[in-house]
């Protein structure tokens, strides 16, 4: 296609439209030539798009300024650009007649080149940058239909993406049902398994599988929370509570895990945050557990810090801000921003060596963000990571919260003078904040000798500490041992001393009263708990539970109320319906059971019982009908008002809120676990605790953890004498062993500590002391390799396993059975 400018030439002379062509021949343009007006007007009207036109005035029946003035008139030729050239009409009266015409320019006889040449040039310049205009204009238009088209394609394909989605999802969670059902019964069944006699090599493949279902519904949970807030069929409830109280019971639970791995945790509430709360306590725990857990994960010494904040107050709500700090791996900059992101981990590396979906930090996001919050992380590789988090929490009204005059506690303990022992800088920070909140006189150290200065320049001062916290653990000296020191001073005795330990050891309780110390707390601290310590310290009243309250075992029914509970189990699947019986028959219920809401209709008209566990979906009638029908008043059940427990494995939106509205009282998602169903059976019959009744069977296989009495006896050919006299030397000997142990570990001789973990693992295995030998075992490795990290840590949970040992070996029941063997 020629894409040359086109030049229109009109005279009736040939030889003059050679001359233009001539003197314009090096512009590289394409000639048009007219002989006359008419034929310029006739050549104009086909397709032609021309840059120029070259017109002659003089030409027969119809001169230049009339061609013009009709090309004028046509919309195709109104504005294109014409030069007259005449030799005749050169006076100013026709330059203006041709420019009143329509001409741009009017050039006379005898042409000069350079002048035509000039003036043609710029409006070829004026029509190529027109060209490239129209041009641009037209491919515009064409991008923006096809932008357009492309938009309306994205918006279809993100309708459809939506619909996908949003089925996708509530097929996930549809399918729960059919998922937990099998897992229920294998939890359910291994729990069952385990409470019976089993080999040692049975009960390792019984945990195996126990374990695997637990890390399976842990999974499980994680892909259906996602699929639920993916459509939207996630909300959060809107329950009162108490946050330093779920924060204390989530940190005594997670606490475990870390002292586990030989970490220190602490957890700080600042004293200005609001603790009567209105929200999802429930969703915030699974935040906090998620980034603890994570912590706990990557972190493999040091330090787990968990600190609450208030960030803003208002009238009826507050924004918290949590901290969770650990001193692990660390993240690397450029891998932040995989974090919040589904599916997603740091690096494939991290699935493979630590596990893990990589959705529990998106679904974290996601509940910050239903929550009104934001939520971020600052880590530095090598040092360790800080993931914070802000929720938006309504504040409970002033007439539900229980006041506490602080008033009161202030008065009492204004004047106690308290000493903190801990080498952990966290630690002391958060004892320090929790005293300082209560204007408590107190001073912090971080080992024993200054702690000994500090106290010593004190008492001389006439300004004694009342109360010294110790930490079990310090560089310099053992904790006991600080306090034994102290108590032994004259100038110190009088300070009441409270041991902080990481393991809840109640067996040590009875040794450390009696070696002087006051109290022990566990490790994390919490506040009502070292404020009750102090209280009795000081000789005054507890906050909160009263002792008897605070003495029950959860979950323990007193004989004489054996056999009054009568519980109507509905459920279709026959797995599930004999876990649930066994787990009732071990609570000391009596149960009868239904396999569908027409059978259940038909007990209750007919036998009254105390409560109905009711499953959802079954054939026939399922849960939500049966549950209409014992409501109504029509119906002939014999307790309209019998309290409904839903057991469900739904986990669509709204089905809790649905068991609820049809008239169900409470729910119990599957697999159903003994404790969550103790609780929910505690909080319908009324004065009646339900537990697992441990068994003599069990009794025998918790104690031959801690001595096989018959491998023993076949170890020494069932010699019993023989037998009492290698106990009693073991009893005798084995503190002597300890003792060089722990002076090993405060000298770091790692050669004394590893030949006294092997000798005492050795006669562990020799009077089969499994759990013993087995708690020996770690330090002897470590030490072996030089490493004494752990070794204070390892040593007290020996001295635990030898405690737990001890009391099995005097307990006179279990001796009478060594006799009849």
């Amino acid at each position: 296609m020629n894409t040359k400018p086109k030049i229109l030439v009109v005279d009736d002379k040939v030889e003059n439209l050679i001359v233009l062509e001539t003197v314009l021949k090096q512009l590289d343009v394409e000639f048009i030539r007219a002989l006359s007006g008419q034929e310029a007007l006739e050549i104009i009207t086909q397709d032609q798009n021309f840059a120029i036109a070259l017109i002659d005035v003089q030409m027969p029946d119809m001169d230049g300024f009339e061609t013009v003035r009709k090309m004028r008139s046509l919309n195709k030729t109104k504005n294109l650009p014409v030069i007259f050239i005449s030799a005749i009409y050169s006076e100013n009266y026709y330059k203006l007649k041709g420019i009143q015409a329509g001409a741009v320019d009017f050039i006379a006889k005898p042409i000069v080149p350079d002048i035509l040449i000039g003036k043609v040039k710029i409006f070829l310049d004026i029509h190529n940058q027109k060209i490239q205009l129209q041009e641009e204009i037209s491919n515009r238009i064409k991008i923006e239909s096809k932008l357009k088209k492309t938009v309306e394609q994205m918006k279809q394909l993100a309708i459809e993406a939506q619909v996908a989605s949003k089925t996708k999802s509530e097929f996930l969670a549809n399918m729960s049902h059919e998922i937990r059902t099998p897992m229920n019964g294998i939890i359910g069944l291994t729990a069952l398994m385990l409470d019976t006699g089993l080999t040692d090599e049975q009960r390792e493949f019984s945990e195996m599988i126990r374990n695997s279902a637990d890390s399976l519904l842990v999974i499980l949970n994680d892909i259906l929370d996602f699929s639920k807030i993916e459509a939207g069929k996630l909300e959060l409830e809107k329950i009162d509570f108490d946050l330093r109280d779920m924060l204390e019971n989530l940190s005594d639970i997670l606490a475990m895990k870390v002292y586990k791995k030989g970490l220190e945790f602490s957890c700080l509430i600042e004293p200005d945050v609001p603790s009567m709360l209105k929200g999802d306590s429930g969703r915030l725990r699974q935040i906090l557990t998620n980034l603890i857990g994570n912590a706990i994960k990557f972190t493999a010494k040091g330090e787990i810090a968990l600190h609450v904040s208030l960030d803003k107050e208002y009238e009826n709500y507050a924004i918290i801000h949590f901290s969770v700090t650990d001193t692990g791996i660390g993240i690397p900059r450029n891998k932040i921003e995989r974090l919040f992101k589904s599916f997603s981990q740091v690096d494939t590396s991290t699935t493979r060596k630590y596990g893990g979906t990589g959705l529990g930090l998106t679904i974290s996001k996601q509940l910050v963000e239903l929550m009104q919050g934001q939520i971020g992380v600052r880590s530095v590789p090598g040092k360790g990571s800080t993931f914070w988090f802000t929720i938006k929490m309504k504040k409970q009204s002033v007439d539900k919260v229980a006041i506490v005059d602080e008033n009161d506690i202030v008065q009492l303990l204004q004047n106690c003078r308290i000493l903190v022992v801990d080498h952990n800088a966290t630690n002391r920070h958060v004892l320090k904040s929790i005293l300082s909140s209560w204007e408590c006189k107190s001073d912090v150290v971080p080992d024993a000798g200054r702690a000994i200065e500090k106290m010593s320049s004190a008492a001389k001062n006439n300004e004694p500490f009342n109360i010294a916290i110790l930490d079990k653990h310090l560089p310099d000296m053992d904790g006991e041992a600080l306090g034994e020191k102290i108590l032994k001073d004259e100038y110190l005795a009088e300070t009441k001393i409270i041991l902080m330990t990481s393991i809840a050891n109640r067996n040590e309780k009875k040794r450390l009263e009696e070696n002087g110390f006051k109290s022990y707390l566990t490790k994390p601290i919490k506040q009502s708990q070292l404020y009750n310590c102090l209280m009795t310290l000081i000789g005054q009243k507890q906050m909160g539970v009263s002792a008897s309250q605070g003495d029950k075992t959860p979950g323990r029914i007193s004989d004489s109320k054996l056999g009054t509970v009568k519980i109507l189990l509905v459920e279709d699947n026959v797995i599930n319906q004999k876990v649930a019986l066994k787990m009732l028959e071990k609570m000391g219920c009596t149960t009868d059971a239904a396999l569908n809401g027409k059978e259940a209709i038909k007990l209750l008209e007919k036998n009254d019982y105390s409560l109905v566990l009711m499953d959802v979906q079954m054939p026939e009638m399922d849960g939500f009908e049966a549950t209409k029908i014992i409501r109504s008043h029509k119906s002939n059940v014999k307790n309209h008002k019998i309290p409904i427990i839903a057991m469900t494995a739904h986990a669509m939106k709204g089905d809790r809120e649905r068991c609820m509205n049809i008239g169900m009282d409470d729910y119990v998602p599957k697999p159903i676990k003994p404790v969550e169903l103790a609780t929910a059976l505690n909080r319908w019959i009324g004065g009646k605790n339900f537990k697992n009744k441990l068994t003599k069977e069990k009794k025998n296989r918790v104690r031959a953890e801690l001595f096989n009495i018959d491998e023993f006896l076949e170890r020494i050919g069932g010699d019993k004498k023989f037998c009492q006299e290698l106990i009693d030397l073991f009893l005798v000997e084995l503190p002597r062993m300890l003792k060089s142990l722990r002076d090993g570990l405060e000298k770091e001789d790692a050669e004394l500590v590893h030949r006294m973990a092997h000798t005492i693992k050795g006669a562990a295995g020799n009077i089969c002391a499994p759990k013993l030998e087995n708690a020996t075992r770690q330090l002897e490795i470590n030490s072996k390799k030089g490493d004494l990290n752990e070794g204070f840590e390892l040593l007290e949970k020996i001295q635990k396993e030898f405690q737990d040992l001890k009391e099995v070996l005097k307990e006179p029941e279990y001796m009478m059975e060594l006799c009849v063997k």
